[in-house]
């Protein structure tokens, strides 16, 4: 989203309708209510929200996106400029990434103290929260969730964006899979996957 202000961090990205501290239209859509590891955790409501301002198209249309935390690479116009990194995170929240090292990376306009990020490697971050959770990000997506007790979900993706969580026992938590009309959602529950598909958008 090249188009950038610190304006949506005070937006409430979970509302329904339109932000009146910003006229933007939001919409969220639970997906599923997850609690990993026989219910030690994580737990967590995966849901879809629209962004108008979002012109990237994540496998759900133009300016959908999920509520997990990742980073989001666009080249401006003037090929001469380096590529701009946004850090999403599953709030909503949106950061500009601004320097990365093995030191905590810098985020423009974060004023507040409730995560850390560092880069790991090249194209692999470490978000830290103050309330023990982390999230690795593998190029630009997250792939483990993990809760302060140690328990984790991972999240392997396919080139098409569709994906499949498991937690520490390797159950199957929920997959996706994109048709040619539109993406399904597949839920799962002891690893056994339910067709058909819970829902379909």
């Amino acid at each position: 989203m090249l188009f950038y202000s610190n304006a949506f961090n005070l937006t409430d990205w979970e509302q329904e309708g339109v932000d009146p501290a910003t006229g933007i239209y939001i919409r969220h859509i639970p997906i599923a209510s997850l609690s990993a590891n026989r219910l030690l955790g994580p737990t967590f409501t995966l849901a879809l929200r629209f962004n108008l301002f979002n012109p990237i198209d994540y496998g759900f249309g133009t300016g959908w996106e999920l509520n997990l935390t990742h980073i989001d690479t666009e080249q401006p116009s003037d090929n001469t400029q380096p590529a701009i990194d946004t850090l999403v995170l599953a709030d909503g929240h949106r950061y500009r990434l601004q320097a990365g090292s093995e030191e905590e990376s810098i985020l423009k306009y974060k004023r507040t103290n409730t995560f850390q990020i560092f880069k790991d490697t090249d194209t692999t971050y470490t978000l830290v929260y103050k309330n023990g959770t982390t999230e690795t990000i593998e190029n630009g997506k997250t792939t483990v969730i993990k809760s302060a007790n140690g328990k984790q979900v991972n999240i392997s993706w396919s080139s098409d964006n569709s994906f499949k969580m498991t937690d520490n026992d390797g159950t199957v938590l929920l997959s996706t899979a994109l048709s040619s009309t539109a993406p399904r959602v597949l839920p799962a529950i002891s690893g056994t996957t339910l067709s058909p598909p819970h829902a379909a958008y």
